[in-house]
């Protein structure tokens, strides 16, 4: 009887031993898991980040060509508005220092 009883301690050694491993490498899988993650997440945040840059790259030249070319338009509506200014300055003056004249003159 004691033969058997060494059989079972021993095979429960065993067993015990072979669950130590299996939760030794099961803890190395997780913190192997854990690790790649880890990585996935970083290179994950990284790309979210360029593309998120580059979006807004793209939206800021967006912008600057936008409001480049609404500058641009303001600067020539603001040119005519001076040149036909200019004009009418330059076709009506005498009429209107002649009025002016009139003006004075009946006082």
């Amino acid at each position: 009887m004691e033969h058997s009883v060494d059989d079972v301690i021993g095979k429960l050694s065993e067993i015990e031993a072979t669950a130590v491993r299996i939760m030794e490498a099961t803890d190395l899988q997780k913190k192997q898991l854990a690790e790649d993650m880890e990585e996935k997440t970083r290179l994950f945040d990284e790309q979210v980040s360029k593309e998120t840059q580059e979006a807004l790259k793209q939206v800021q030249e967006k912008l600057n060509r936008e409001k480049d070319e609404e500058l641009q338009r303001q600067k020539e509506e603001t040119d005519a508005t001076l040149n036909a200014m200019q004009q009418k300055y330059d076709n009506e003056h005498g009429a209107w220092s002649d009025s002016i004249m009139k003006s004075i003159v009946r006082m």
